[in-house]
């Protein structure tokens, strides 16, 4: 009869995450009808009330509304999910928030986990919220040919990562070992003959 262990813990470790999204002016400009303009600099500004008003991009995530999708294969844990945000765009010079997009940002990593099996039960959680970024930069679309206007956010976090084991039953030493048969020795013995 073998020793049985349940819930055995089979890996843990930390890991960052990066999650990222990608909007083009365009579609921020139909979302919430700004009609905000980028010169050839990446210069974004906004004309309200007939002055043109500089304009910054800050990503907000809620790392309370992560949607984290694990599949475990052998020895290896690949993550896919996402993450609930907004995009504020806001008066560069007030800070005020001119308007407000909701986003979701995606993430996907592998990761090596030695003794993990597709049959494991894994959890998640964030540990550490980074940071954000956001970054406007001007990009070539290969289906239109025109360089155009694209804010890229990112929010990056830590998480704790834990796989365990319903159950691992480990043999027992007595039953591992042959039976002791008089005519019969163990592969490790040498039967000298009393003649």
């Amino acid at each position: 009869m073998g020793i049985s262990f349940h819930n055995c813990l089979v890996f843990n470790d930390c890991v960052q995450k990066v999650a990222e999204a990608q909007l083009t002016v365009a579609a921020i400009n139909a979302l919430t009808g700004l009609g905000i303009v980028v010169d050839s600099f990446g210069n974004a500004t906004v004309v309200i009330g007939g002055v043109a008003i500089p304009v910054q991009f800050e990503v907000c995530c809620q790392l309370d509304k992560i949607v984290f999708r694990p599949t475990l294969l052998k020895n290896k844990i690949i993550n896919c999910g996402w993450v609930r945000g907004a995009l504020l765009i806001k008066n560069a010079d007030a800070g005020n928030v001119l308007a407000c997009v909701d986003v979701s940002l995606a993430f996907q990593e592998e990761q090596v986990a030695n003794g993990v099996l597709p049959t494991d039960f894994i959890r998640e959680t964030v540990e550490i919220d980074e940071g954000t970024s956001t970054c406007l930069v001007l990009v070539l679309n290969p289906t239109t040919g025109v360089v155009e206007p694209v804010v890229i956010m990112k929010c990056v976090f830590t998480v704790a990562k834990i796989v365990t084991r319903e159950e691992v039953v480990l043999p027992s030493n007595c039953t591992a070992l042959p039976l002791c048969v008089s005519n019969v020795c163990p592969a490790n013995r040498v039967n000298i003959s009393q003649t």
